[in-house]
């Protein structure tokens, strides 16, 4: 049995996870960051290659990296 803090726990108010450790603190700011790199020099490169509205490939790329931040959470999420 591990006695290792979650990443990740329940928000003092409201619903949702909030994050509890510098290391979920970190992965926040890592995901913030790597979305704005991804919009700023993925978007242009992925609108000429497929062809689709910029509006489409942002949404794209704000759902890719959700999905990835969510598993993350549901990783490190501390489920005492």
């Amino acid at each position: 049995m591990s006695m290792r803090r979650g990443w990740f726990g329940p928000k003092r108010f409201g619903w949702g996870a909030s994050p509890q450790t510098w290391e979920g603190w970190a992965i926040t700011l890592a995901m913030v960051a790597g979305l704005a790199a991804s919009i700023r020099w993925l978007r242009p490169v992925l609108e000429e290659s497929t062809g689709l509205p910029s509006d489409a490939v942002v949404f794209g790329i704000c759902a890719g990296w959700v999905f990835v931040f969510l598993g993350v959470v549901w990783l490190t999420y501390d489920r005492k």
